[in-house]
C-alpha cells in the first residue's frame, strides 16, 4: 500500500527542518552515498559531466545534490513537499527544483506534450522514495518513458531480512546494501 500524496506532503512539510540532522547525524543515512558509489562504479573513467539530465526522484532537502552535480549539465530536483524543496533550494545546487508529484513530472519529458517535449532525462535517481509510493508501476513506466536509450534508473529499496519485520520500516543504518537482482526480481521481491 501506499501512503497518501497529502499525509506525504504534510509528514514532510513537518519534518524538513529537522530531516538532515534526524537522517545523517541520528540515522548514520548513507542512501546517497550508496547510489553514488554503484552510479560512479557504473560510469567508470567517462569525462564529467556524464549526464545531460538527472532527475532526482523525491529529492527531499537535496542530499543527493551535492554528490552528483559535477556529473549532470543539469540537476532536477522534485519533490511533493513545498517545504523540502525549500531546504533543497538553500543548498543552490539543483538547475531546477519543482514541487510536485513525481510521475507528473517525469511525464513532462521525452515524447510527451509536456513542458520538456523532446527533453530525454539521462538519469532518474530515487534514494529512499519508494517505501512512500507503494506500488512501482507508474513510476518505472514513466521513468522508462523519460529516459533517454540507455539512461540509468538508480533507486534504493529495503529488503526484510526477517520475517517478523514485516510492515515495520526498518533504520537506516539496518538497510541492506546489496544491489537488487534479476534473480531477486524473478523470485517476486
Amino acid at each position: 500500500t501506499s501512503a497518501s500524496a497529502a499525509y506525504v506532503k504534510s509528514l514532510f512539510d513537518e519534518y524538513a527542518e529537522s530531516f538532515d540532522k534526524a537522517l545523517v547525524a541520528d540515522l548514520n543515512y548513507r542512501a546517497p552515498q550508496l547510489l553514488h558509489q554503484q552510479v560512479t562504479e557504473h560510469v567508470g573513467s567517462k569525462p564529467l559531466p556524464v549526464f545531460g539530465v538527472l532527475f532526482d526522484a523525491g529529492c527531499g532537502t537535496g542530499l543527493c545534490g551535492p554528490l552528483f552535480r559535477n556529473m549532470t549539465k543539469t540537476l532536477v530536483g522534485v519533490d511533493l513537499s513545498g517545504e523540502m524543496i525549500r531546504k533543497a533550494t538553500e543548498r543552490g545546487i539543483y538547475d531546477e527544483l519543482v514541487e510536485g508529484d513525481l510521475v507528473a513530472s517525469l511525464d513532462e519529458y521525452g515524447a510527451s506534450q509536456g513542458k520538456h517535449k523532446g527533453t530525454y532525462i539521462d538519469m532518474v535517481l530515487a534514494a529512499d522514495v519508494f517505501v512512500y509510493i507503494g506500488a512501482l508501476e507508474q513510476i518505472f513506466r514513466a521513468s522508462a518513458a523519460s529516459l533517454r536509450k540507455g539512461g540509468i534508473f538508480a533507486f534504493t529499496v529495503e529488503r526484510l531480512e526477517t520475517p517478523e519485520l514485516e510492515g515495520k520500516r526498518s533504520q537506516a543504518s539496518d538497510v541492506n546494501e546489496a544491489p537488487v537482482t534479476q534473480e531477486d526480481y524473478e523470485r517476486g521481491w
